[in-house]
């Protein structure tokens, strides 16, 4: 009987654990299309908050070109790297439609930036992105398999940049600590980032690909962490009577309190909105 069981849990083992299933199995094709789903709706809901902003005001005021730039050239690097591995088609769609959020609001920066730093760190991008994929091509790698692979330079390239961009957010949950206020933390963008990057975790565990697993494993933990942040601080103080602890802090706040109020002025949105707002710095980091 023990041995029976010891079986039976080998062969769960061997039907749900790493690698244990093809990019066209059912399951795994469900949590693709669910991934892709949540990653669109965090690629453009830019679209309707900050860049309709954008368009009425013509001008960028003091939202921040770079997290946008770093997501064009994330996409491309997840784009390569899906097209190289193969049996990837719901990561490389995701990314091939989001890339083509990114690049338009990149292209309006451009058109209504007032300064060159846009246009620099773009320009800075294409070559750095560029250099990338030229290596991948061109200089052996480790090898997977047996076989050396542009894809795995690709695969850690895009982790690299995933990993950092999970982190931005941070700079929110370091407001929130600050104000011992929740305005500056969209719930449902905390929550629906979460969602998204679980669905990408148990995709690349059952296709066992490392580069998908490692960066959205590592937007499970700050995920879960800016929520336990967010049930902390829920309500803690009224919303107009935000504490700080520094005079930095109260330079930060009245900036984006500043556009918040400009905001519902206008009659705006204000839920996932501030003008360094939790939307500007949580790119979709999935592929």
């Amino acid at each position: 009987e023990t041995s029976r069981l010891t079986q039976r849990s080998h062969t769960m083992e061997r039907r749900i654990g790493w690698g244990s299933m093809e990019p066209s199995a059912p399951l795994v094709e469900a949590l693709g299309w669910l991934g892709f789903v949540g990653a669109e709706v965090l690629f453009y809901s830019p679209a309707v908050t900050t860049f309709r902003r954008i368009l009425s005001d013509k001008s960028v005021a003091g939202f921040d070109h770079l997290p946008y730039v770093v997501s064009v050239v994330n996409c491309v690097f997840w784009v390569a790297y899906a097209s190289l591995a193969g049996g990837r088609f719901q990561p490389l769609l995701t990314n091939a439609v989001g890339g083509v959020a990114e690049v338009a609001y990149v292209i309006i920066f451009l058109t209504y930036a007032k300064t060159w730093h846009c246009a620099r760190d773009s320009m800075l991008a294409i070559l750095f992105g560029a250099a990338v994929i030229a290596y991948a091509f061109l200089m052996p790698f480790p090898r997977v398999n047996g076989e050396a692979s542009s894809a795995s330079c690709l695969g850690m390239a895009a982790a690299a940049v995933n990993i950092a961009m999970y982190a931005a957010p941070l700079k929110i949950v370091r407001q929130v600590i600050a104000t011992r206020s929740t305005r500056f933390m969209p719930l449902s963008l905390t929550v629906g980032g979460l969602s998204c990057s679980i669905a990408w975790t148990i995709y690349a565990v059952l296709v066992g690909d490392v580069s998908i697993f490692v960066p959205n494993f590592a937007g499970d933990v700050l995920g879960v962490a800016q929520l336990l942040v967010y049930v902390a601080y829920h309500r803690s103080s009224p919303p107009d009577k935000i504490r700080v602890s520094s005079a930095d802090d109260a330079d930060e706040v009245k900036a984006d309190d500043g556009a918040l109020k400009s905001l519902d002025e206008e009659g705006g949105s204000t839920a996932m909105v501030t003008s360094s707002s939790a939307n500007d710095l949580a790119r979709p980091l999935v592929s």
